[in-house]
């Protein structure tokens, strides 16, 4: 598996960093940090089989069982960013890239439809089935590195989710299978169905890249289309009741989601009528029908 899942993905990362395999690590988001906090380029992947404390945000905690998820995560630095973007926006630019990029993957790769709920829960038939972590340490000079951290469930984990993930949690392959190699662009449905973490990690890294790029050397007309696919996924949200939380997990009120900015804030609309925007890094929110 080792081998297989090295051959798939090293063409993804070779020209640009490592890639580096663990069985199991407490989070890829920590030891990604450690390797860029030791000089990693951009674009080094880690990926575990599993995670005994895998991180989610707002300080959440991402279920990661062995064998049955993918759990990646990618140092960033400021060389593959666009220079445009505020150092304050960019964990929050690059968490709505990467969610972009992973749910195009998985469609590509399961036939699926994935929704996204804002701000970084990957959503397919109404269930939570990944998400992503941006984390980013920021140096009087501007930002040091960034990691985005991606968790997927692929299938199922032997003896199911816990308690309170069921009816929660979901998977990519719970209803769907592997489409047609000529779709998936890589091997046949055969070697997609045997390795699907291994393709799904190598699609996800590989529109990563295309996309920082397309940011960099069109900074007019690629955030526009950056915005147009991301508003696509979480387009369904809209005219939908939620009740926003704070970092804590408390309730602040109950609200309608309206629609997007062009920064990625999630408008909505209280109880009063108010329009509200609401910013990534200071509520989650749950959708209440």
């Amino acid at each position: 598996m080792g081998l297989q899942r090295k051959i798939i993905l090293t063409e993804a990362v070779i020209s640009d960093g490592m890639l580096i395999t663990e069985e199991c690590v407490d989070s890829t988001n920590l030891l990604a940090a450690k390797l860029a906090a030791d000089g990693a380029a951009s674009y080094t992947a880690v990926i575990a089989e599993s995670q005994t404390a895998g991180r989610g945000r707002l300080g959440r905690t991402f279920y990661s069982p062995e064998s049955s998820g993918l759990y990646l995560s990618l140092i960033i630095r400021d060389d593959v960013l666009p220079k445009s973007v505020k150092t304050d926006e960019i964990c929050a630019k690059l968490t709505v890239a990467a969610g972009a990029c992973v749910a195009r993957s998985i469609d590509e790769l399961f036939g699926t439809k994935a929704r996204i709920k804002w701000v970084n829960d990957i959503i397919i038939d109404g269930k939570k089935a990944g998400g992503i972590l941006t984390e980013g340490r920021i140096t009087g000079s501007g930002l040091s590195f960034a990691v985005i951290g991606i968790g997927v469930n692929i299938s199922r984990p032997l003896g199911g989710f816990p308690s309170e993930l069921e009816g929660i949690a979901g998977t990519v392959s719970e209803k769907q299978q592997a489409i047609s190699g000529d779709k998936a662009g890589s091997g046949c449905v055969s070697r997609i169905s045997s390795y699907p973490r291994e393709f799904l990690a190598g699609r996800i890294i590989k529109k990563l890249k295309t996309q920082l790029s397309a940011l960099s050397e069109n900074e007019k007309s690629a955030p526009e289309a950056l915005y147009e696919s991301y508003l696509k996924r979480i387009s369904w949200m809209f005219g939908r009741k939620l009740t926003v939380k704070n970092a804590a997990g408390q309730a602040l009120y109950t609200a309608e989601a309206a629609g997007l900015t062009h920064d990625f804030g999630l408008i909505v609309k209280n109880s009063s009528g108010d329009t509200i925007t609401l910013s990534t890094g200071e509520v989650s929110v749950r959708l209440t029908e």
